[in-house]
């Protein structure tokens, strides 16, 4: 439950991401955590590093950074 949690919130940036940009790549360091996704990390009890690390990886494996 709590990796669904995650990866919701990340699909749920990165499609906000992907509506902002118009197109335009981004940059890998770029890419924060919102207040919620902080909130989640902390939930998981997890690392905001670890958080975002993962953010990552779900951006590049959609090809968006």
């Amino acid at each position: 439950a709590r990796l669904k949690e995650m990866i919701d919130s990340q699909n749920e940036n990165a499609a906000g991401a992907i509506g902002s940009v118009g197109g335009a790549a981004i940059k890998a360091e770029e890419i924060t955590l919102t207040a919620d996704e902080k909130k989640v990390a902390k939930r998981m009890n997890i690392s905001e590093e670890k958080y975002l690390e993962n953010k990552k990886k779900v951006l590049e494996r959609r090809g968006i950074i």
